[in-house]
């Protein structure tokens, strides 16, 4: 009899052992999920700030629909000038050539989907929320955008990309 309790109280304490890691453990691993989660998120607003620049300084505006970004980022180009000499020197001649890039080569990695960059990572289907438009800032018009994650796996901290009503292309993450 004896023995047998001595065996049980060695299982038992085995158990609460394993119980109590498993319950210290899962807190970790979920935040160590999490931050792969924010960034790769993160990594996904970045592009999604490249291409709206990329889009401004063709349109002279910020878009607001995510079909005529998608559509811009896969056919459009993006201007780049390339100054030989140097400007400020009045002795040299001074050329600058303009030439244009494909946008997808530019901004984007090797065969990177284009398709893919309104929908969030790590959900089924959810897509990013897309604001465009212009306020007033001291009396000038300036064009602004804002991408809202609509899903965010920690409802605490939604991660937002640029400002509806103040000038700011940064994101809430920094």
């Amino acid at each position: 009899m004896k023995v047998f309790l001595n065996i049980l109280v060695t299982l038992v304490v085995i158990g609460l052992a394993i119980w109590l890691f498993l319950i210290i453990r899962k807190p970790i691993v979920e935040k160590q999920v999490n931050q792969i989660k924010k960034n790769e998120i993160i990594k996904r607003l970045e592009l999604v700030r490249a291409a709206q620049f990329a889009f401004k300084e063709a349109n002279g505006r910020f878009c607001g629909d995510w079909d005529s970004l998608i559509s811009f980022c896969k056919s459009g180009n993006m201007r780049i000038v390339k100054t030989i000499g140097d400007p400020n020197d009045s002795t040299i001649v001074v050329r600058r050539d303009t030439f244009y890039i494909p946008v997808k080569d530019t901004l984007f990695p090797a065969n990177y989907y284009l398709d893919s960059l309104k929908f969030i990572p790590f959900t089924k289907g959810g897509i990013f929320e897309l604001k465009a438009g212009v306020i007033n800032q001291r009396g000038v018009p300036v064009h602004v955008f804002q991408v809202t994650d609509t899903k965010p796996f920690d409802p605490e901290h939604v991660l937002i990309l640029g400002s509806m009503t103040e000038v700011n292309y940064s994101g809430n993450w920094k």
